[in-house]
């Protein structure tokens, strides 16, 4: 599984398809994985990037504490550090 070290941490993320990007977000106690179905339905027309939250499946454990705005960052950052620089 591919990872992006930002935030001091490690996302695991997937890519699927191409196109234009569709970043998909999920909540922070499921996985990337939850978006099987969308996935599958957009991946013909668009690259679609789905990633694991800190804490939750393949990306890091975190032993601190973080907010809603950390995630966020994570988030935004893990894209542009990746793919968008580079595709």
């Amino acid at each position: 599984m591919p990872r992006a070290t930002v935030n001091g941490i490690e996302i695991a993320y997937e890519e699927l398809g191409a196109g234009e990007p569709l970043l998909f977000i999920s909540g922070t106690s499921v996985d990337r994985t939850v978006w099987g179905g969308q996935v599958a339905a957009f991946a013909p027309r668009h690259r679609c990037l789905t990633f694991d939250n800190r804490d939750v499946g393949e990306s890091t454990i975190v032993t601190t504490a973080y907010t809603p705005l950390i995630e966020n960052a994570d988030a935004c950052n893990w894209p542009l550090a990746t793919f968008l620089d580079t595709h």
